[in-house]
């Protein structure tokens, strides 16, 4: 992974830029398929170690992110899945299992839109 594809993928993970930009930038060294019954993520580059690092406050900003309206569910949904199969990310530490079950969670956001379509969450600690 060169330094621009390093810089891409943290911004993304920082939600500040999304899915399609990351796609764009990474044109042929990345293939995205989020479809209705398959999501998968192909890296065709050698990521870096250590990783692009995924912590708490992440995900605090993804949710924030999707709670004003500067995301959609949709987006939100992406982002978790993309940090969850992408190589490049990781959360070891002693934090690691809640990120995993958080990612996962967020991946499946119908856990989280209640009848009034409004997404709710739990606090992370």
């Amino acid at each position: 992974m060169n330094p621009n594809e390093r810089e891409q993928l943290a911004r993304f993970a920082n939600c500040q830029i999304g899915l399609h930009e990351l796609a764009a930038s990474l044109r042929g060294m990345i293939e995205i398929d989020f479809g209705p019954s398959v999501r998968s993520v192909t890296s065709h580059f050698l990521v870096s170690e250590p990783g692009i690092r995924i912590e708490p406050r992440h995900i605090v900003n993804a949710i924030s992110k999707c709670m004003s309206g500067e995301i959609s569910s949709e987006e939100l949904k992406h982002w978790a899945t993309m940090i969850r199969l992408n190589d490049a990310y990781e959360w070891v530490g002693p934090d690691e299992e809640e990120i995993a079950d958080r990612l996962d969670e967020l991946s499946m956001p119908q856990i989280f839109v209640k009848d009034s379509g409004k997404l709710e969450s739990p606090p992370l600690q």
